[in-house]
């Protein structure tokens, strides 16, 4: 079976349109951010879901979801991402901030 890293991807699609509105042409991901347009991040190579993503005033974006560690027991990620699209090293320990519920 297939395991979709949704967090990936759904960071990624969301990003590219988050992208898409600062390019000056419509549908062009904007380079500016992350190098690429867009960021992917897998956390233990298993299924990565988000839940919820904010964009705060000073434009750092804010995501929340869960990751499945190689045993799938289940961790919250919560992640922040500068406006460039690099984790920001401020933000728990590389930008990345794990709970793992008992």
């Amino acid at each position: 079976m297939k395991h979709l890293r949704l967090l990936s991807i759904g960071l990624a699609l969301f990003v590219s349109g988050i992208s898409m509105l600062k390019a000056q042409t419509a549908g062009i991901l904007d380079p500016g951010f992350n190098g690429t347009g867009y960021v992917r991040i897998d956390f233990n190579g298993n299924t990565d879901v988000i839940n919820d993503i904010a964009i705060q005033p000073d434009q750092k974006i804010v995501a929340a979801g869960v990751a499945f560690t190689p045993a799938w027991n289940v961790e919250v990620k919560i992640i922040r991402l500068l406006p460039d699209g690099n984790l920001d090293p401020d933000f728990g320990t590389g930008g990345i901030v794990t709970y793992t519920p008992r």
